[in-house]
């Protein structure tokens, strides 16, 4: 009798220690499952942004972009370093997301829009030749008329100086 008593308080431990084990397991998978989709880290960063936490956000783009793959936060990063004053970065970062996506209009914009300022505050020769290249670039894509006048004004300003 002692035995079938111990048997049955086994068999329940062992079942309450695997429903446990199941539980906990699968709060881990969800838990993963939702650090691995990018759209949170996005709404942190995007959060971050709004509260002018330029690093912050950098990070959660970052990390965002390293679960993803997608350019298009590398674009991010860029603005975020811009925000905070490292221009060479900036343009790092969105060199990098041309290098993976040639034709991500939106890195082609921003680079070119730091050119300009760039090159009109230190008026060198190779500034004006990077924003014509830059421009040159922008133009060979399939941009809108917006995006095309905007290369052309810039293409312009380079070819003039």
């Amino acid at each position: 009798m002692a035995k079938k008593r111990l048997n049955k308080n086994v068999v329940a431990l062992i079942a309450v220690v695997g429903f446990g084990s199941m539980i906990a397991l699968a709060v881990v998978m969800l838990n993963s499952l939702q650090q691995g989709d990018p759209r949170k880290l996005v709404e942190r960063a995007d959060q971050a942004r709004t509260d002018q936490n330029w690093e912050q956000a950098r990070i959660y783009y970052g990390k965002a972009y390293e679960l993803s793959r997608e350019p298009v936060y590398l674009v991010r990063i860029g603005e975020m370093f811009l925000n905070a004053g490292d221009v060479h970065r900036a343009l790092g970062a969105w060199g990098q997301a041309l290098q993976q996506k040639p034709d991500l209009i939106e890195a082609h914009q921003k680079r070119i829009e730091l050119l300009v300022e760039y090159a009109k505050l230190y008026g060198r020769l190779q500034d004006w030749q990077d924003l014509h290249q830059g421009a040159d670039a922008l133009l060979k894509l399939d941009a809108d008329k917006v995006q095309s006048a905007f290369a052309r004004r810039a293409n312009g300003l380079a070819l003039i100086n």
